[in-house]
């Protein structure tokens, strides 16, 4: 399951159980936590946009696991 999928997915599954509208961080982080260990994804960086404005910026996990660096805010990372 590629990890867009499984963000889509956990984020349906989460509405079912609390609104975006009312806790969207709590929601996002419970998804992001979720996904990342399924996945085995040692960093993420979630960014959520909200009527064209940034409204929340969350890093979870390591930037550099061998170096047990973890992931900042600026981070420079490579995704799709």
């Amino acid at each position: 399951m590629n990890l867009h999928f499984a963000m889509h997915f956990a984020m349906q599954n989460a509405k079912k159980t609390a609104t975006m509208e009312a806790h969207p961080p709590i929601v996002l982080e419970f998804a992001a936590q979720r996904l990342m260990k399924a996945a085995n994804v040692r960093g993420l960086a979630l960014l959520l946009i909200e009527k064209g404005e940034v409204s929340l910026v969350k890093v979870y996990g390591m930037a550099d696991v061998s170096e047990q660096r973890p992931l900042q805010p600026d981070t420079v990372m490579y995704g799709a």
